[in-house]
């Protein structure tokens, strides 16, 4: 998967959880997600990206930039 099929994967998450969809440059507060969404699409991307919770515990969503994200799925694609 490229950057971008992996953004629109992303991106269709966030509608789904009313978010706002977010470009490489946002950072991903940026989506407009409410906590429990937040919670919701982070969990949906780990389990579609394989990303394990000890790396989601390392995630700061505060300062979580959409290309780290994107980074971040394609290694988890990378490595298994």
């Amino acid at each position: 998967m490229n950057d971008q099929e992996i953004l629109s994967s992303i991106n269709k998450i966030i509608i789904s959880e009313n978010g706002l969809p977010v470009q490489m440059s946002n950072l991903f507060i940026q989506s407009d997600l409410d906590s429990l969404g937040v919670l919701i699409v982070i969990l949906d991307i780990a389990g579609e990206y394989n990303i394990s919770g000890e790396v989601l515990d390392e995630l700061d969503f505060s300062t979580l930039t959409v290309i780290n994200l994107v980074n971040l799925c394609k290694s988890s694609i990378t490595n298994t």
